[in-house]
């Protein structure tokens, strides 16, 4: 197993709002922005693909 500290994959599969703005967008936003991480991945899936596709605001911030 190879160790890369220089990538951070975050798997969002909650479909509450809530739990996308106040943890996945914040927490892969600062990530990226404050350099934690060099590359930054977030992989919709499940619950959160149907919030996705049917919230707009969710949309505009993602």
């Amino acid at each position: 197993m190879s160790e890369n500290k220089d990538k951070l994959v975050v798997l969002w599969t909650s479909g509450d709002r809530e739990v996308a703005f106040k943890m996945v967008f914040m927490y892969t936003l600062n990530a990226k922005l404050k350099g934690w991480w060099k590359d930054v991945t977030l992989i919709v899936w499940g619950p959160s693909s149907k919030l996705l596709s049917e919230d707009a605001e969710v949309q505009v911030y993602f």
